[in-house]
């Protein structure tokens, strides 16, 4: 089995979703540093936006998951949900936050300029997404937030995204400990 050893929720089977973990688009997310220059001040502020993507993917299928056998989703839902939570930050370009006033990506003003990069990012690989037998009118409608449940890696409150990141960003700047 092909798994990545995650500090915050041990393995992650990765096999389900390999040929989207293969392409470029993906595979760049290695070389952003997820903090941005944090690292200066905390050195242990490492990890990438490829890691916390992982566990982004981890987080959102095991709510997905959960939300099929309460009859909320269906398998398509299921998959569709975990594609988008591992591509929600393709369009993150190095130290994200800091550069986006420097790219007008096409898309709706009111939203992020790393969603709309991230929103022709998912579009690139729209093969590798079916080759994960995803339906990619679906992640794209996640994406583009036109489906509602995007809100379960989107949301500013409690999305697969944000819960992922305050604990992992919590960890590698010793502000809270792991679980």
């Amino acid at each position: 089995p092909k798994t990545i050893s995650d500090p915050l929720y041990g393995p992650i089977d990765i096999r389900p979703v390999l040929p989207i973990v293969g392409t470029e688009q993906f595979q760049l997310l290695g070389e952003r540093h997820q903090l941005g220059a944090a690292h200066v001040v905390f050195p242990s502020a490492q990890h990438t936006r490829k890691v916390h993507s992982f566990g982004v993917y981890h987080q959102t299928l095991e709510m997905a998951r959960r939300w099929m056998d309460l009859g909320f989703v269906g398998e398509e839902e299921v998959r569709a949900l975990a594609a988008f939570g591992l591509c929600h930050d393709l369009g993150h370009a190095p130290f994200s936050h800091l550069s986006e006033c420097f790219y007008e990506p096409p898309g709706p003003k009111e939203m992020s300029v790393n969603s709309r990069m991230s929103i022709a990012r998912i579009r690139e690989i729209r093969g590798a997404i079916e080759e994960c037998g995803v339906d990619f009118d679906l992640v794209l409608s996640l994406a583009e937030h036109r489906n509602p449940l995007h809100v379960a890696i989107s949301d500013k409150n409690l999305g697969a995204d944000k819960l992922d990141y305050l604990q992992r960003d919590g960890l590698v700047t010793i502000l809270s400990e792991p679980s």
